[in-house]
């Protein structure tokens, strides 16, 4: 490259959503206890021929009869995202689905009558899952001949999301919940572990 000649670049600008995938997860209180009782007898055998194998295929033996336990006797259900919410409907989604396509024209074509229609329709989302919220919610103390105690509580338990990170710490009596206050005492939980010596009576090998 000459030195009268500008550099050019191309950029995607474009932001890469990461979509969160279903996963499975185990009911614990439908678990077939009688049956997972029946790893003791694993137990007993792995504990008695466990000399005879080396570390890896003990792990791996342990690893695969604690999994297919796991997977008979243990029953599953599949979390999946927004559109599985008990108070999702199909006017509701029939809505989200055009305001997507009206988005999707926006960005092709640039017209802001379609902008318009968009932000309209955005807000009427927002009003409609509000409500649909709502309604289910004041379902939830109904006497239809259910627990209705089992059914909000149940509701609150699926508003729960996964915490990433440090949790709150308790340090010198004190509950800290910020970033700089955990790490503070993160450090200093660290440095107590070591030991400061002087170095004038550090024995030597001779």
């Amino acid at each position: 490259m000459s030195d009268h000649e500008a550099a050019t670049a191309e950029c995607d600008t474009n932001i890469q959503t990461n979509k969160k995938k279903p996963r499975t997860v185990f009911i614990y209180k439908k678990a077939n206890k009688d049956k997972i009782e029946d790893l003791k007898h694993f137990s007993e055998d792995f504990m008695t021929s466990h000399e005879n194998r080396t570390c890896s295929e003990n792990w791996e033996l342990f690893k695969d009869s604690l999994k297919n336990a796991t997977d008979k006797h243990i029953p599953t259900k599949l979390l999946s995202g927004r559109w599985n919410l008990p108070w999702m409907n199909k006017d509701i989604k029939r809505l989200m689905s055009k305001r997507r396509r009206r988005y999707n024209a926006w960005k092709k074509y640039g017209d802001t009558a379609d902008l318009a229609e968009y932000n309209k329709l955005k807000e009427d989302v927002k009003i409609a899952l509000k409500q649909a919220h709502n309604n289910y919610v004041e379902g939830l103390f109904e006497e239809d001949g259910s627990n209705p105690a089992k059914r909000l509580w149940s509701y609150v338990k699926s508003l729960k999301i996964d915490k990433i990170g440090i949790p709150s710490l308790l340090f010198e009596n004190k509950l800290v919940s910020r970033p700089q206050q955990k790490a503070e005492a993160l450090s200093q939980q660290y440095k107590s572990v070591f030991t400061l010596h002087n170095r004038g009576y550090i024995l030597h090998p001779i």
